[in-house]
């Protein structure tokens, strides 16, 4: 986490510090499908108000510098982690 670098597949990736809660948050329960709401109250806290695309953003550049299967979406309910 420190060092913001993240392993994937080999190669080094290095996600922006609110991409590395988000993944962060996935790998600890790679099981578990993840609200968008609980994301955006991971990365702003309660009571922020976030613009209603933000999560979709960061997962959409997470998974060009991982994969398009790496991040899996929930229909209806969220996220989680994928396998690729």
């Amino acid at each position: 986490m420190e060092a913001h670098e993240v392993r994937w597949q080999g190669r080094k990736i290095y996600p922006s510090s609110r991409e590395l809660l988000i993944l962060n948050e996935l790998i600890s329960n790679p099981q578990r499908i993840f609200t968008k709401q609980h994301l955006e109250i991971l990365l702003y806290g309660y009571g922020h108000v976030a613009e209603s695309n933000t999560i979709e953003a960061f997962i959409h550049t997470l998974r060009k510098r991982m994969s398009p299967n790496a991040i899996l979406t929930v229909r209806g309910i969220g996220y989680k982690l994928g396998f690729d």
